[in-house]
C-alpha cells in the first residue's frame, strides 16, 4: 500500500473545517485568559509567553499530534510532486523580505530575554498555522476537491483566522487589512509547499515573517517598504503567474489523487 494511502481517517473538507474551529476557538480561550492585547504582545517578555509561546506551543503539540492520529502525516507534510523549478522563485522573494527586514530590525530597542522568547513564540506559530491550514486543512479539501478549491478555501480560513485579533485588542482597520495579506500570504505559502514538495520550508518562512515583524516593533503588517515591500511584491507577483498558469496545481501525488478531484491543467 503506498503512502498516499496508508490507513486513516478519510480527508474530508468537513474534517478540516471541525479541526480549524476547534483550533480558533482555543486560541480565543487561550487569549481572553491571557488577558494581553494583540498590539502589547511584543512589549515585554511576559506577554510574548503569555500570548504566543504558551498558547501557541500547545496548539502546535495538538495540531502535529493530530496529523499522526489522523493517518495523515505524510499528506500533512509533503506532496510527492512539485511544481516546476521556476516556482521556487517564490520562497526565495519572501527569504529575502525577510533577511531585510531582520537586518533592518529594532535588535537595541529589545532585551536578549524578549527576543529568545519571540523567536521560539513565532517558530510555535509557523508550525501551528502552518500545520492547520497548508497541512490538515489543505489535506482536508483535497479529499472532497480539486487543487485549485483545496488552495482557495484553505488560504480563506487562513485569512479568516485573523480575525480573532478583533478580539484580542487590535483595530477593526488593520485587522481586516491583515486578513486580506493573511489570504494573499497563505497562497505564498501553499506556492512555497508546491515548489519544495515540503511544508517544513512554509514552516520556516512563516515564522520568520511573524519574528521580523514583531522585531520591527509594528504588528501592522501591512506596513512593508522599500527592498522588502519589492521582494514581497516579487514573491506575489510570481505566485499569481504561476496560478494563473496552474504550474503549483499538479495533482499533488500524481497517480495517487484521489478519483472525486476534478482534474489539473499542467502547465506548458
Amino acid at each position: 500500500m503506498s503512502k498516499v494511502r496508508s490507513q486513516g481517517a478519510q480527508p474530508r473538507p468537513a474534517v478540516g473545517v471541525v479541526i480549524w474551529v476547534l483550533y480558533v476557538l482555543f486560541i480565543i480561550v487561550a487569549s481572553l485568559v491571557g488577558g494581553v492585547d494583540y498590539d502589547e504582545i511584543a512589549a515585554s517578555t511576559d506577554n510574548a509567553i503569555k500570548a504566543i509561546v504558551v498558547p501557541i506551543g500547545v496548539g502546535a503539540a495538538a495540531l502535529v499530534a493530530a496529523a499522526y492520529y489522523l493517518g495523515w502525516w505524510h499528506r500533512v507534510f509533503r506532496d510527492d510532486v512539485r511544481s516546476p523549478r521556476w516556482t521556487l522563485l517564490v520562497p526565495a522573494f519572501m527569504a529575502i523580505a525577510i533577511v531585510v527586514a531582520l537586518a533592518t530590525a529594532d535588535w537595541e530597542g529589545k532585551s536578549t530575554s524578549l527576543i529568545a522568547w519571540l523567536f521560539i513564540g513565532t517558530i510555535f506559530v509557523g508550525i501551528a498555522e502552518e500545520t492547520l491550514n497548508r497541512g490538515l486543512v489543505l489535506t482536508a479539501f483535497r479529499g472532497g476537491m480539486g487543487e485549485v478549491g483545496a488552495w482557495f478555501w484553505s488560504s480563506s480560513l487562513f485569512g479568516l483566522m485573523h480575525g480573532v485579533n478583533i478580539i484580542t485588542g487590535q483595530d477593526v482597520g488593520p485587522t481586516l487589512r491583515q486578513i486580506v495579506f493573511a489570504f494573499v500570504f497563505g497562497g505564498v505559502l501553499y506556492a512555497t509547499r508546491r515548489a519544495t514538495g515540503t511544508l517544513l520550508v512554509a514552516i520556516v518562512l512563516h515564522a520568520m515573517w511573524d519574528f521580523s515583524t514583531f522585531m520591527a516593533g509594528d504588528t501592522d503588517v501591512s506596513a512593508v517598504s522599500g527592498l522588502q515591500g519589492i521582494a514581497g511584491f516579487l514573491a506575489v507577483a510570481t505566485f499569481v503567474v504561476a496560478a494563473l498558469k496552474r504550474s503549483i496545481f499538479l495533482p499533488p501525488y500524481g497517480d495517487e489523487v484521489k478519483e472525486n478531484a476534478e482534474p489539473s491543467t499542467p502547465s506548458p
